[in-house]
């Protein structure tokens, strides 16, 4: 009975003494060296990856108010004043595009890039649409159009006829009617041939995926056979 225990203590001494070995070994230290690397970059993607989830989903929402403002302007009501309206307070996508170029392909990220830029651009014609910039970018249009005329009647009539021609473009120019009459309308008629050019993106391939990375999910349409 006695050898028994003995054997037995024996058993666990030689146990403890491996186990401490084992953990005072080099190779313990430099296992548990690996796994603390491998857990740090766990963390560090798992991070990654929610700081990229709530940046899309920042930049969908970002996207998503300036396509209503967009559809407000091309919406509204006849008149020469544009709406107060922000099309786009801050372009996110500069800021943050490098976090999608490995989910995103070139072609979406072109087209998410042209967004933002005309987004920008109608936002700028907006913002200064009803200010003193209508009155002066009118006034030099209207002097360039002038300048312009005066330089192609110069060039195509004789002398004979160009006193002739400068007084009946003269007598043009005084015409309420004409063409280079001050008009306000200039930037309202400015910013509706840019919004015709402004696709808007949620529902296109880069828009579709971008939501997908912000893990947005699109309520689905029912259908006979989905009741």
């Amino acid at each position: 009975m006695v050898n028994f225990w003995v054997a037995l203590e024996t058993v666990f001494v030689g146990i403890w003494s491996f186990i401490v070995t084992f953990f005072n070994s080099n190779f313990f230290q430099g296992f548990s060296t690996i796994l603390t690397v491998i857990g740090a970059v766990i963390l560090y993607l798992r991070q990654k990856n929610a700081e990229r989830q709530r940046i899309a989903a920042a930049l969908v929402n970002e996207i998503r108010n300036a396509e209503e403002a967009i559809n407000s302007l091309k919406n509204r009501p006849g008149g020469v004043e544009i709406p107060e309206i922000i099309i786009l307070p801050h372009n996110s996508w500069s800021k943050y595009s490098h976090l999608f170029t490995k989910e995103l392909d070139q072609d979406q990220i072109n087209t998410i890039n042209r967004f933002y830029f005309e987004a920008e651009r109608a936002n700028y014609i907006v913002s200064h649409g009803n200010t003193v910039d209508l009155f002066l970018s009118n006034i030099k249009a209207r002097t360039e159009a002038v300048h312009q005329k005066v330089l192609d009647i110069i060039a195509t009539v004789s002398k004979k006829e160009l006193k002739n021609k400068m007084k009946e473009f003269s007598d043009k120019f005084y015409n309420t009617d004409s063409f280079f009459a001050y008009s306000p309308n200039g930037f309202p008629n400015q910013l509706d041939l840019h919004l015709k050019n402004v696709a808007l993106i949620l529902d296109s391939p880069a828009g579709i995926k971008l939501k997908e990375l912000a893990g947005v999910q699109e309520k689905k349409k029912k259908t006979f056979f989905s009741l």
